[in-house]
């Protein structure tokens, strides 16, 4: 397995070396939160564990994420050269042997660079360097991270990559994506919030409130169960509520670009599903938040908590939807090709692109945010008016860091699909010949 590994490197593509670098990346950056994490947790900050466990979570499953996007998007390619290294008899459990080690290598080089950085930091900002306060208090300066700690770390970092990168290659499966539980889904997600919403009438009635850890304040057990019940179902709802519209617009439009858009929306349903599910249930989220957000000057005991979640969901989501749109940027220049040959001018394209980005977003923006706003109102009910223990400050910085990233990703699918129609980025997405058609009406 080594010498398919060396070989596969040296005939790999500029694609190839770009994920190698970018997963060791990721398991830097991941490896330096993780050691933040731990010596959070060893100073004692905090009266329990549940803040340090909840925030390596989501730093592990950020890193899963940003490690399995590069790894999708080059899989064809690698099975093929694996193919040709290996001979024409190859299995696919070599190439997921392939994809574990070389992910095993770059996350190890990347867990060991990532704490020779955090200790260069934690030196630099021990010296009282002007300025370093908060980010001497997030390293937790004068902490000693024990032994064992430090060993969790630079294992389960890189597992975390060869996890992320063997599941990637279960989503290679040249067949076009059906979803035959849309209609069980489009059914669950509503009765989920219309659960939650009953919920949230009762919790005055029945139990009384209970004082959560870490300063937050005061909460209806029954009233919280509701809220997370109402997201869930935002997560559930908003991907069925996605496709129903595509198929609304393929029903009744003629106008070329937002037909192809539609089109390629509704054959990207099943693997838009997640990424859509984070993003309507962040955005349900901070609606929320910002309707009944803690009233008065400064930082909340919730900020922290709920930036982590949103930064969290949002990067995943984000993720996931750019991996979506850059995998089929191959079957979108054969489409674009086959309207040049009918007679379409080349701004049908370019809108059409833009349209491809923008109509899942804004849909699961749109639906989101009925869904939030909807969620309020049984918490006020009867003159109740309950306080979310966050500031507005930290609700504009959560909306404002989601818009930027879909902004990255609408950037980052439209410069990729410009080279691709150069001909200039090769070992990315589907084959063109695995590109889902558009369904027949």
């Amino acid at each position: 397995m080594i010498r398919i590994v060396l070989g596969n490197l040296r005939e790999s593509t500029r694609a190839d070396h770009l994920r190698l670098f970018g997963t060791a990346c990721v398991a830097a950056v991941g490896t330096v939160l993780m050691l933040c994490v731990m010596a959070y947790a060893v100073a004692g900050r905090g009266d329990n564990v549940a803040r340090p466990l909840f925030a390596g979570v989501l730093v592990l499953t950020v890193t899963a994420q940003l490690t399995a996007v590069p790894a999708r998007l080059t899989s064809s390619a690698r099975a093929e050269r694996t193919e040709l290294l290996v001979g024409p008899g190859s299995m696919p459990e070599q190439v997921r042997e392939l994809a574990a080690t070389e992910a095993a290598l770059a996350g190890t080089l990347g867990a060991v660079a990532g704490v020779q950085a955090h200790l260069a930091a934690r030196a630099v900002f021990e010296r009282g360097m002007p300025g370093g306060g908060l980010i001497r208090d997030v390293l937790a300066v004068g902490t000693e991270i024990p032994f064992l700690a430090l060993v969790f770390v630079l294992g389960v970092v890189p597992l975390t990559t060869v996890l992320a990168t063997t599941s990637a290659l279960r989503h290679t499966d040249p067949r076009p994506h059906t979803t035959p539980a849309a209609r069980t889904v489009g059914v669950a997600g509503p009765a989920m919030i219309g659960a939650g919403m009953l919920a949230e009438v009762l919790p005055h009635a029945i139990a009384p409130p209970v004082r959560l850890p870490g300063g937050l304040g005061m909460v209806h057990p029954l009233a919280a169960a509701g809220f997370a019940l109402i997201v869930v179902g935002a997560a559930l709802s908003v991907p069925w509520l996605v496709h129903r519209a595509a198929e609304t617009v393929v029903a009744h439009t003629r106008i070329p670009a937002l037909l192809c858009a539609a089109r390629r929306m509704e054959a990207d349903t099943a693997a838009l599903a997640v990424p859509l599910g984070l993003l309507a249930g962040t955005t349900t989220l901070l609606v929320t938040s910002r309707t009944l957000h803690m009233r008065g000057p400064g930082n909340a005991p919730g900020d922290l908590p709920l930036l982590a979640l949103v930064t969290a969901a949002t990067v995943c989501a984000a993720a996931g939807l750019l991996a979506v749109l850059v995998e089929n940027a191959r079957a979108r220049r054969d489409s674009a090709r086959n309207l040049h040959m009918l007679g379409a001018a080349p701004w049908v394209d370019r809108v059409t692109l833009a349209l491809t980005v923008l109509l899942p977003v804004t849909v699961a923006w749109g639906g989101a945010a009925v869904i939030g706003v909807a969620a309020t109102w049984p918490l006020e009910f009867g003159g109740h008016e309950p306080s979310v223990p966050v500031s507005e400050g930290a609700v504009t910085a959560g909306v404002t860091f989601g818009m930027a990233l879909a902004a990255a990703v609408a950037i980052a699918v439209a410069v990729v699909t410009r080279r691709l129609a150069r001909g200039g980025v090769t070992g990315w997405g589907r084959p063109a010949t695995a590109g889902v058609a558009p369904p027949s009406r």
